[in-house]
């Protein structure tokens, strides 16, 4: 039923990846004049929501499928229902069958799924629990919004579902606001004006996101130039992270700011980003560094970055657990002339407005 109301749901809404992907696609859904509701668990003041969306989130004591339940009660006709956990893809589904008329349900997905089963032990009940969901419970769904081409495939492979339901819509990732954002003053001692360039690792710090390699490039890259090193975000591997810059002897180039709630600005501010992820599905940094206009190198192997690269033209893929390359390949970038305008016009088939469009298409089509 077009036009109908859309409910953005997630148990669990913190800063990452998949809450930027739910509030780009409340910003686009929004700007496309569809209503649109997030169903969330928890909202932190830190991130943004568009200002026509409306909020739900549990009472004192209440639990998630209650939320949900309360929140469809006042909904005529049903929304369209997206959940962009997988944790919650059951018990969305579960309570949508329970209602009539029955709600549409959309899966929206960052997760290679066929890892997760072939990692598990067949002996392991969470395995075959896992089994249950994919080939009994997730088909019920009217189809699947995959982050990107590769997760899309994933799910397509594991013979669940059939080819036409799996999609992979542009994600959305960016927006004039962003531009916006990122034009906002930035005071740091990091970006002096003395020339020396800045090199930013954004993200949390977890041995997933691989800034351990970071760090041992860019402490090679220093024998051969000037350059300093931010590190934004927070997380547990960050004790070891300043060990290994203490082990270094480079303490003073490298810069641990914590988190901040404007990341864009430190991007532009930045001559290159680095993704040096050991694991990763797509990489919304590396979309929004391109479109402030900085470039970003990121490891060959993890599939996310290589799609943007795919789709944008821009970006370097290497093997950054090979410190040496990696320096080399930073210096090269250092030394290379930009186009900030070319780089931001390469990522603007990610804008908010434009991916909701190929959203609402898909589930206005599928129901």
């Amino acid at each position: 039923m077009p036009n109908q109301r859309i409910a953005l749901i997630a148990s669990r809404f913190r800063d990452g990846g998949v809450e930027r992907w739910m509030a780009r696609l409340a910003d686009g859904l929004e700007q496309a004049g569809r209503a649109c509701d997030l169903v969330v668990g928890e909202a932190p003041a830190a991130t943004r929501i568009a200002s026509g969306v409306t909020g739900w989130s549990p009472a004192t004591g209440e639990s998630m499928p209650n939320l949900l339940r309360r929140y469809l009660d006042t909904c005529d006709p049903a929304p369209i229902l997206i959940p962009f956990r997988t944790t919650d893809f059951s018990t969305v589904l579960h309570i949508a069958h329970g209602r009539s008329p029955r709600p549409a349900v959309f899966l929206a997905t960052g997760t290679f799924i066929r890892d997760r089963i072939i990692s598990t032990s067949r002996l392991a009940p969470r395995y075959w629990k896992a089994r249950w969901r994919l080939t009994r419970e997730w088909p019920q769904a009217n189809g699947i919004l995959a982050v990107s081409p590769e997760v899309a495939d994933d799910w397509r492979a594991t013979g669940a579902f059939g080819r036409i339901r799996v999609h992979a819509p542009t994600p959305p990732v960016v927006g004039p606001d962003l531009l916006e954002a990122a034009r906002q003053p930035l005071e740091h001692p990091a970006f002096k004006d003395d020339g020396v360039p800045v090199i930013l690792g954004v993200g949390r710090f977890h041995h997933q996101k691989g800034f351990d390699r970071l760090v041992d490039g860019f402490a090679r890259l220093l024998t051969r130039r000037a350059a300093r090193l931010v590190l934004l975000g927070q997380g547990e591997e960050e004790t070891r992270l300043r060990e290994q810059v203490s082990s270094y002897g480079i303490a003073d180039h490298v810069a641990f700011p914590g988190f901040v709630d404007n990341p864009w600005n430190w991007m532009r501010h930045s001559r290159v980003l680095v993704a040096p992820s050991r694991t990763e599905t797509f990489g919304f940094a590396l979309v929004e560094s391109l479109y402030v206009g900085t470039p970003f190198v990121a490891d060959a192997v993890p599939p996310g970055p290589r799609s943007i690269q795919r789709a944008t033209g821009c970006g370097e893929l290497i093997d950054t657990s090979d410190a040496d390359a990696l320096a080399r390949t930073l210096e090269r970038e250092l030394d290379r002339p930009i186009s900030a305008e070319a780089l931001s016009r390469s990522a603007q088939a990610f804008d908010s407005a434009h991916s909701a469009g190929e959203y609402l298409s898909i589930m206005d089509g599928e129901q």
